[in-house]
């Protein structure tokens, strides 16, 4: 009573579910609730479960196992036939597939040639038949005894017949030919075809150089050599230029190479034509330019004087005090520079100087240093 009390407290199962418990002959309790035999069943439908389950595996892995062989056998069959395959290339003077590949017509070449083909076979089936009727009627005719035509009749006949197989084995001959022939050209041109093949690969690369450098009068080549050389004038140019008047800076035009435009630092780097400059802003960057090529033509020739003739009119005081410092720089470099000018403010800045004076009769003489008159 005790053990059922504790097994309804901590087992409670329902009102209707009374515990039997019972001491067995070795001492030990049982218990019974009930539902052994739901347990029995239960058990019993597992088993029949399992059974089945096992059943479907064992079927499974049959299939497998038929699977397998299936497999087996057909990776066999296919390396028999890759094996034979290879040996058919060699067979065929092919080195391997991708030549093999290469020597396959195109699929209008391939269509082209089987109706041709089929034409032909058509033509020699024609001349078969009309060859076995012809053998099959003189045979029928010697196999007669006798006739209603005269020996010259029936020999006439033969000659007819004779003519006739021998104008369908000629027939049948040229067919042949005409097929052999046809095999040649096409072998012929599939040779045309890989020569063609390696002169477009030749000539892509030829004209690949010529869409880069190449022209029938050199013009291209000769634009790309002076852009380059126009590239290290700017460069010097450039360099004299920041002496002058950082405010600019001399650029190629993208669009033409041997065009020339002025980078504009005081309007936000703003790109501006040569045709836009004004007159002094011109000559600055005339003169620039003028100095940049000196210094880069010194690299081969000598080159010790400079000349400018007029422009600086066109300078306010500030630049022309700019320009005339930059040319002194340049002329304690060892070199001579000359001015031509008629601006008075010029004549006050150039201790040096070589005067034209004009004379009556349209003549002139110079005074200055290293002037003498001659006799």
């Amino acid at each position: 009573e005790a053990v059922k009390a504790i097994l309804k407290e901590y087992y409670p199962r329902d009102n209707s579910n009374n515990y039997d418990v019972k001491r067995q002959s070795d001492g030990t309790l049982l218990i019974n609730d009930g539902s052994r035999e739901k347990f029995e069943e239960k058990k019993e439908k597992i088993l029949q479960e399992k059974d089945k389950q096992n059943q479907e595996v064992t079927q499974s892995k049959e299939q497998i196992k038929h699977l397998q062989a299936f497999l087996a056998e057909k990776s066999k069959n296919v390396s028999m036939l890759k094996e034979e395959f290879l040996q058919k290339l060699q067979e065929q003077e092919f080195s391997d597939v991708e030549d093999f590949l290469k020597a396959q017509l195109s699929k209008e070449e391939l269509q082209h040639l089987q109706h041709i083909f089929k034409e032909l076979e058509q033509n020699i089936k024609l001349t078969q038949s009309k060859l076995a009727e012809s053998e099959k009627e003189l045979q029928t005719l010697k196999n007669k005894n006798l006739t209603a035509g005269s020996k010259q009749e029936l020999e006439e006949q033969e000659k007819n017949i004779r003519e006739k197989q021998e104008a369908s084995l000629v027939e049948l001959g040229e067919i042949q030919g005409k097929l052999k022939q046809n095999q040649e050209i096409a072998n012929t041109y599939n040779e045309k075809l890989q020569e063609l093949k390696k002169q477009e690969h030749i000539q892509a690369k030829w004209d690949a150089l010529n869409s880069l450098v190449g022209s029938a009068d050199g013009k291209k080549f000769r634009q790309i050599a002076q852009a380059i050389t126009f590239e290290q004038v700017l460069h010097y140019a450039n360099m004299k230029l920041q002496l002058l008047q950082k405010r600019y800076l001399l650029i190629q035009d993208k669009n033409n190479l041997l065009n020339l435009n002025v980078l504009d630092n005081y309007q936000g780097g703003e790109i501006r034509a040569v045709q836009n400059l004004s007159g002094g802003e011109s000559f600055i960057v005339s003169l620039s330019l003028a100095l940049g090529l000196a210094q880069m033509a010194s690299k081969n020739v000598r080159v010790d004087s400079l000349f400018l003739d007029e422009g600086f009119g066109t300078l306010d005081e500030e630049n022309l005090d700019t320009a005339l410092s930059t040319l002194a720089s340049i002329q304690q470099e060892g070199k001579l520079i000359g001015i031509i000018s008629h601006i008075p403010l010029l004549k006050e800045r150039i201790n040096t100087q070589i005067n034209v004076i004009p004379e009556q009769g349209g003549r002139s003489i110079l005074q200055g240093a290293g002037c003498k008159k001659l006799h």
